[in-house]
């Protein structure tokens, strides 16, 4: 890819139109490679802007463990050091275990109810012991069906965290979050709402110039811009942004990033 490109893009397509003005016509790689590695503060910060979604304070983390596909709750303790760091789903392969670290039951109680529109979005991070690599997911809370999904660009979870494994976290955690809060939220199965692999925005075979791993933080960005106009749902987002050609869904992924990374810097 050259350093500099202009790009036009003629979609007739109503899904981008909806954020059209969020997707610059120049974009380099040196904004790619710069959103990739975000930290969570400045994540937060465009995720909020993006979304209209109000932050809270956070005090307080859940910690729950995950060995021989059983699931214990290990605490809900209060910090000041775990402040601005990624809600992380962390194996240890020396181990075999998972653990999943995530909003305490009072702060998640706290964000929904504090925020006024339909969707809340929670940032996930997937973290693997001494291996600099992750990858950015995001939970997606329905206020009004009253139902949470788990959305990951790269489709149904594969690798040493499963959707299996994902699902398991997420329900208990969530049903230990209704019985205390006397909520009816329902965790939704992947497998119970993703269309095999219309689902899948990212892929690891492609090469680095094309959408690849490395895009997962703003497609999980751009995916929680569109379904917070409430235009479409979120299954029917996916499967328009597929049916896109890959040369002009990546011009649209790369300028949408190019302008994110401009408007981080106007917000910070």
């Amino acid at each position: 890819m050259n350093n500099k490109l202009y790009i036009t893009i003629t979609i007739k397509m109503n899904i981008i139109e909806y954020i059209n003005n969020y997707i610059s016509p120049l974009y380099t790689q040196k904004s790619k490679d710069k959103f990739s590695r975000l930290p969570l503060d400045k994540y937060k910060l465009l995720l909020n802007m993006y979304v209209n979604q109000h932050d809270i304070d956070y005090t307080e983390y859940a910690l729950l463990k995950l060995t021989d596909e059983h699931i214990e709750y290990v605490d809900n303790y209060s910090t000041d050091t775990d402040k601005n760091t990624y809600n992380v789903l962390y194996y240890d392969p020396i181990e075999k275990m998972h653990l999943f670290q995530i909003y305490g039951f009072t702060n998640m109680y706290e964000l929904i109810i504090t925020n006024q529109n339909r969707y809340v979005f929670v940032p996930i991070m997937f973290s693997i012991k001494d291996k600099n690599i992750g990858h950015a997911t995001m939970i997606i809370i329905d206020k009004k069906k009253l139902t949470i999904r788990f959305f990951d660009s790269n489709g149904l979870t594969k690798g040493c965290i499963t959707s299996n494994i994902v699902d398991k976290f997420l329900e208990c955690y969530f049903n230990i979050f209704n019985i205390t809060f006397g909520e009816k939220y329902k965790y939704i199965y992947q497998q119970e709402w993703l269309n095999n692999n219309k689902c899948i925005l990212n892929t690891s075979k492609l090469s680095n110039d094309n959408i690849s791993a490395g895009h997962c933080m703003i497609f999980t960005l751009l995916i929680s811009h569109l379904i917070s106009t409430e235009k479409m749902e979120l299954n029917d987002i996916i499967t328009e942004l597929n049916k896109i050609k890959k040369e002009e869904l990546l011009d649209i992924i790369m300028g949408y990033t190019e302008c994110a990374i401009q408007n981080l810097q106007h917000i910070t």
